[in-house]
């Protein structure tokens, strides 16, 4: 697909939001729009990646095509968003059955289940995605006309996975809007770049955190919070008060219950380590109930069982850390995972550790 870039000249003193990796949790975003009083007198960018990895793609994708009709709101394409591209012509079976069977929360499943059709391995790819879009034309008319790239004022761009240079946009979009790790790239952007596409949480070494980074000496922005791709996830917001201020702050929504902290704990480990985003070999150490400590790189993490797998006889681990989390008595916080002995808490976007004999459900009667 060729990469399409759009400049904007707008208000600058009007607020602006930008959202990122919806993927699906459309109702989480309109709660959060809700509760910023987003209005006719903001702007509102989507950095792509409303669908996938979700069952609500087509509830989503119809959400997004009525807020498009706003004049004061713009949507761009990113790399999930462009899986319709690949369901159009030169279909290849078996990267969509992969899409299909081995993913399992793709639009081509509901695109299946709306017409009364299963995908299995005898499925003539090449056949159903010819039938998609003749009955879901008008889904595949919408993504894939969205930009790709905004430019705001020639202050801002905003963009899905990342553009290198300014001065060599990439020809093909794709380039664009799959760029993993952006920020930790060797890039110098010539104007401040708002990205999403990789979860932040997969930037943090030592402490992990859902919340954006804002580096605006490295004039990058990343804000996606992980939804309905990592274990634990937050919807975050990017807020620009204006444009002329320059002053970027954020706030954030998720799904988690919220306990009352019974007893303070303090982190007393200062060698801190958080491993996310690919399995990464380990040795289990110990066994601790719902956890396992492991060895990784000489760190010694805490792991949910759940989050351990074994392949050729050696256990790999995604998301394991070992930050003991900072609470203060009638601290009130997220509850994130439970177990026993331990629980992961988030607190203002920070996970931690923490006892579970140390919280206190709050009666939500």
């Amino acid at each position: 697909m060729k990469t399409r870039i759009v400049n904007l000249s707008l208000n600058e003193e009007r607020r602006m939001l930008f959202l990122a990796d919806i993927h699906g949790n459309y109702k989480l975003f309109d709660k959060l729009l809700k509760k910023l009083n987003f209005n006719q007198n903001d702007y509102l960018f989507v950095l792509g990646d409303m669908i996938e990895k979700s069952d609500a793609n087509l509830a989503t994708l119809d959400y997004f095509m009525k807020l498009n009709k706003k004049d004061n709101v713009y949507l761009l394409c990113g790399n999930c968003d462009n899986v319709l591209s690949y369901m159009i012509k030169d279909v290849d079976d078996s990267r969509l059955k992969y899409y299909a069977l081995g993913l399992k929360h793709t639009i081509l499943l509901e695109f299946a289940s709306r017409l009364g059709l299963t995908i299995d391995e005898s499925s003539n790819m090449e056949e159903l995605c010819h039938l998609f879009y003749a009955k879901f034309k008008k889904y595949y008319d919408f993504v894939l006309n969205l930009p790709h790239a905004y430019i705001i004022n020639n202050k801002l761009c905003a963009v899905h996975g990342g553009i290198s240079s300014l001065k060599n946009i990439p020809a093909n979009a794709l380039d664009l809007m799959k760029n993993d790790d952006f920020y930790e790239q060797d890039v110098s952007p010539e104007l401040i770049e708002i990205v999403g596409h990789y979860p932040v949480i997969n930037y943090e070494h030592k402490i992990p955190s859902l919340n954006p980074i804002i580096d605006l000496n490295k004039k990058i922005i990343s804000i996606d919070g992980g939804m309905s791709v990592i274990p634990w996830s937050q919807l975050n917001v990017l807020i620009l008060d204006s444009l002329s201020s320059n002053h970027f702050h954020y706030d954030y929504l998720d799904y988690y219950s919220k306990v009352r902290v019974k007893k303070a704990e303090k982190n007393q480990n200062d060698d801190l380590y958080n491993v996310t985003h690919k399995p990464k070999e380990i040795e289990i150490l110990e066994d601790c109930g719902d956890f396992c400590l492991v060895a990784f790189k000489n760190h010694r993490l805490y792991a949910p069982k759940e989050n351990i797998i074994r392949k050729d006889n050696k256990e790999f681990v995604y998301n394991a850390f070992n930050y003991f989390i900072d609470l203060k008595e009638n601290d009130i916080v997220s509850l994130v995972y439970k177990g026993m002995p331990l629980s992961i808490v988030k607190k203002e976007g920070i996970l931690g550790l923490c006892h579970t004999c140390n919280l206190e459900v709050l009666d939500d009667r």
